[in-house]
């Protein structure tokens, strides 16, 4: 057994060697350990950013507002790129570490994970904040090829991170460079000019009634298809600066004449913010036959851009007053009519600007036909012809003379059927209180909601018969919308009733809804076609052409035998 005596000296042995490891740990330099949330212990936001490589001019970039390339060249630089630079270094946690006393322990060094001489520096600052900058050097790739080694100046720890993070952050000056070719936003432009090469430039400016030239109004859909396909542009690639030892620092008139960017020669288009910015891009010589030369950036680079992009460009939206027949807006219309001998069909807007027929029924019309078609008619030139044979009349609200056109020519593939909204109805289920199917060759049937027993009930008692649910469903899920294939006529005549089975119906339903002022709407299904059922509603509205799936639902029996 041990004795007292040597209970006490074991005692004060471990608190000797305790005392000891203190007095080392204490008494050593403080190792800096990597912070746990990134890469980059970065306690401000960087407003510099410095890539240095071995034998290469370094790589510099500023926040001024944007980011911007200073070094090797200045040029706009892709924000999104430099963004996730910074978010990679400081919060992609390390994968893993080495520390200090591990590389001791290992009989390693820093040159060994290629540390002493890294192929690649980053450096974080923000003058402004007074914090110290951040360094991280990337040294080899791990053994696997799926890491890379860092070492931030803010920690004696070797790390791994992912190659992923080296991937965003080994950029090149050119990888840096933004490729827009306009820096702006159509609903940021206040105005914009187009100057054709040996022609005066054409000024847009925006107003409240929409784009106007000196010579009257523009298109608003014609401008804003004109500016989308600018703003889409993009370098293909840089021509200048590129960094090389022996390019000039500035544009020059020599440099741009060779790429026919010379102001006599450049199809040159100046867009004007609602910054009071100014931005400037030209047009140039060809490349090849897909590439053609251009300057961005106010003069700031040369580039190439797809030749599509000049010719669009090349097509201003220029529509005055004194060259279409009628000098409208599309905004500032809200009727038109078209008037043929056989039809006449008057469209307005209603309360909530959706297109409605009034004329030859009153109707939904199709909205995005009445919008084509109503930016034809505001395309028409000025005519002073005779009249085609095929003549329709055109008229606007109360505020213009009639002009007459070929109808094949304003329609082209369209109809006046088309104008209709193919909506045949739209019957909310929650408010219909009774259905009546009457199928040709049998006895009507009747199904009425019941209130008190929340529940489809047969109108008339059966001692046979109960409801079929599923039908109920089919067909009230059928009504809501019951869309046609196609508009067949855009109103019901007698004669058409006849010629397309609808005076001997195959199908009459009933819909009654408890609506106050809600009126029957009888749906009636016709002789089988391409495509469908011809169908109408109540023998007053359009002829459609309803679906066989629709109709397979509408005739679902309401009832059905008992179990």
């Amino acid at each position: 057994m041990i004795d007292a005596r040597t209970i006490v000296w074991l005692s004060v042995g471990v608190v000797a060697v305790t005392l000891a490891n203190l007095c080392v740990e204490f008494g050593a330099p403080a190792a800096k350990r990597l912070p746990r949330a990134g890469l980059a212990d970065v306690s401000f936001s960087p407003t510099k950013i410095t890539v240095e490589r071995a034998g290469v001019q370094n790589v510099e970039l500023e926040l001024k507002g944007r980011w911007r390339l200073i070094s090797p060249y200045p040029a706009s630089s892709d924000e999104h790129r430099v963004l996730r630079l910074v978010d990679a270094l400081s919060f992609s946690v390390p994968e893993d570490t080495i520390t200090e006393a591990e590389l001791l322990r290992l009989g390693r060094e820093r040159a060994d994970f290629g540390l002493d001489s890294p192929r690649l520096r980053i450096k974080l600052e923000n003058p402004s904040s007074g914090a110290a900058p951040v360094t991280i050097s990337f040294g080899e790739s791990t053994p696997a090829a799926d890491g890379v080694y860092a070492l931030s100046d803010t920690s004696d720890t070797i790390c791994v991170v992912p190659m992923s993070v080296f991937t965003a952050v080994d950029l090149t000056d050119a990888e840096f460079r933004s490729h827009e070719v306009f820096s702006i936003e159509e609903e940021s432009v206040f105005s914009f000019s187009v100057k054709l090469p040996g022609k005066a430039p054409v000024d847009f400016t925006r107003s409240a009634d929409g784009w106007k030239t000196p010579d009257g109004p523009a298109s608003t859909v014609k401008v804003k298809e004109y500016l989308a396909k600018m703003f889409e542009a993009e370098a293909k690639s840089f021509v200048w600066p590129v960094g090389a030892s022996n390019e000039a620092t500035s544009v020059s008139a020599a440099l741009l004449s060779g790429y026919g960017l010379d102001p006599d020669s450049a199809l040159t288009v100046v867009t004007r913010g609602f910054d009071g910015e100014n931005r400037r891009v030209s047009f140039g010589a060809a490349v090849d036959d897909s590439s053609v030369y251009a300057l961005i950036q106010n003069g700031g680079a040369v580039v190439t851009v797809p030749s599509s992009v000049r010719d669009a460009v090349s097509q201003p939206p220029v529509r005055t007053a004194e060259s279409r027949a009628f000098p409208f807006e599309e905004s500032a219309v809200s009727a038109f009519t078209l008037s043929t001998p056989a039809v006449t069909c008057a469209l307005a807007r209603g309360k909530e600007g959706a297109w409605l027929l009034e004329s030859p029924i009153v109707a939904p019309a199709d909205a995005k036909i009445a919008d084509a078609l109503l930016a034809r008619i505001l395309a028409l030139p000025v005519s002073t012809g005779v009249a085609p044979s095929d003549a329709v009349s055109i008229s606007i609200g109360t505020n213009s003379s009639p002009v007459e056109v070929s109808v094949s020519k304003l329609f082209s593939s369209m109809r006046f059927e088309d104008l209709r909204s193919k909506e045949v109805v739209r019957i909310d289920s929650a408010v219909v209180t009774r259905l009546v199917s009457s199928v040709s060759g049998k006895d009507a049937v009747a199904a009425v909601y019941s209130s008190e027993k929340k529940m489809w009930v047969p109108e008339e008692d059966s001692a046979s018969d109960v409801i079929n649910d599923e039908s109920i469903k089919k067909i009230l899920g059928a009504l809501n919308p019951l869309q046609a294939v196609r508009v067949e006529t855009l109103k019901a005549a007698p004669a058409d009733l006849a010629r397309y089975g609808l005076d001997a119906p195959r199908l009459v339903l009933a819909v009654d809804r408890g609506v106050a002022g809600s009126v029957r709407r009888n749906i009636l299904i016709g002789k089988e076609t391409r495509g469908g059922y011809y169908a109408t509603v109540g023998s007053a509205d359009a002829i459609f052409v309803v679906s066989r799936e629709s109709v397979q639902a509408l005739m679902s029996p309401l009832l059905k035998n008992k179990p």
